[in-house]
């Protein structure tokens, strides 16, 4: 059975900085089938990428904190994976 994960499953980061997420499907050659969204929202406009497996949200917000999902449709159906972003902010 092919699987879908993300890494890092859990991310925390302050206001300002970037991160990244790594999608990556079991079975080779599918990563430019894989799309992103944010759970409840959508994802940051003018200052994300998302190629492939990788998804980079630069500048962070308070408003990006939340649970991103990468997903891939096949004829087996649709897969799902989720990761956490926690935002922190320093005194």
């Amino acid at each position: 059975m092919e699987t879908l994960e993300i890494q890092p499953k859990e991310k925390t980061v302050e206001v300002g900085a970037s991160v990244s997420y790594v999608c990556q499907y079991s079975k080779k050659g599918f990563d430019s089938r894989i799309t992103w969204k944010k759970k409840g929202g959508i994802l940051p406009a003018g200052r994300h990428s998302a190629t492939g497996g990788r998804l980079t949200i630069t500048d962070i917000k308070n408003k990006d904190k939340g649970t991103y999902e990468c997903s891939i449709a096949t004829s087996a159906g649709v897969t799902t994976a989720e990761a956490l972003l926690v935002i922190y902010c320093k005194f």
